[in-house]
């Protein structure tokens, strides 16, 4: 396996890192990229597994049960640091993170949360960037 996929400028290094910033345009962008990947990556799943059960319809459906969950698991620990990050960016802990757990509201306080701009901070805090 190659090592340079695990450095900080290589996509594998920056999905699941919590530390850092991450810009509104960033932030936005990436989650669409993750959402349509998430589509994508489940229709294909859906066709694999019916080609390689075709007969058998009880059995894809179940086969389809256990791996979507999986794969649902995957995706989101990039979107929670992604989350984490925009949180920072804006001046906000994970904290707010509290806000998900009031039906409705809560909902909208969290998402008003991540449109938020960037925060002022100290010169002396420096940007996490990529290369």
């Amino acid at each position: 396996m190659d090592k340079r996929l695990f450095e900080k400028k290589y996509f594998l290094w920056r999905s699941f890192t919590f530390s850092g910033y991450i810009s509104r345009g960033q932030f936005w962008s990436e989650i669409a990229m993750r959402i349509i990947g998430f589509f994508c990556a489940t229709i294909i799943l859906c066709i694999v597994v019916s080609v390689a059960i075709p007969a058998d319809t009880e059995r894809v459906v179940a086969l389809v049960n256990i791996l979507l969950p999986i794969l649902g698991l995957i995706w989101l620990i990039p979107i929670i640091a992604l989350t984490r990050r925009r949180l920072r960016d804006g001046g906000y802990s994970a904290k707010s993170y509290l806000w998900l757990l009031i039906p409705g509201i809560g909902l909208i306080a969290f998402i008003a949360r991540l449109c938020s701009g960037t925060a002022k901070r100290k010169p002396e805090e420096v940007w996490f960037e990529y290369d």
